[in-house]
């Protein structure tokens, strides 16, 4: 999945996102509301960063993504993504840059990246798994 910044010069975290820079996505999260896409700030720190600063630009996530719904502080938290990425631990380690958790981001960074290498290729892959997925 690709996200463009719609918004001029958006600065968060201390980092800056130019207006119509891509990015791909490597989490998505749902909390109370607010859609928040995790992206690396241009280098391979990730940050999550509000939906509305972006425009879908490529919307076929990663096919290794998983999905959890539970509820965080008495509100409905629903994050999409690399298997890891559902943990708690994982999640605010990520957050605090905890070296061992960087170093799983770091791999499924590269994972997705190499997918979102494949192109159109991609969904041709996907539509030729159909017909076993529907057998089985």
């Amino acid at each position: 999945m690709k996200i463009t910044c719609i918004n001029s010069s958006v600065k968060q975290y201390g980092n800056y996102l130019e207006m119509g820079s891509e990015h791909i996505v490597y989490g998505i999260e749902l909390y109370n509301g607010a859609l928040r896409y995790l992206i690396t700030d241009g280098g391979k720190r990730p940050f999550w960063y509000p939906s509305e600063l972006f425009r879908i630009t490529d919307p076929l996530v990663y096919a290794e993504w998983y999905v959890s719904a539970g509820e965080y502080q008495g509100k409905l938290n629903v994050i999409w993504g690399y298997k890891e990425l559902l943990g708690p631990a994982h999640y605010q380690n990520l957050l605090e840059r905890e070296p061992e958790d960087m170093r799983i981001f770091e791999k499924r960074k590269q994972e997705i990246d190499e997918y979102e290498a494949l192109g159109s290729r991609r969904l041709e892959c996907l539509q030729n798994l159909a017909p076993f997925t529907r057998e089985h």
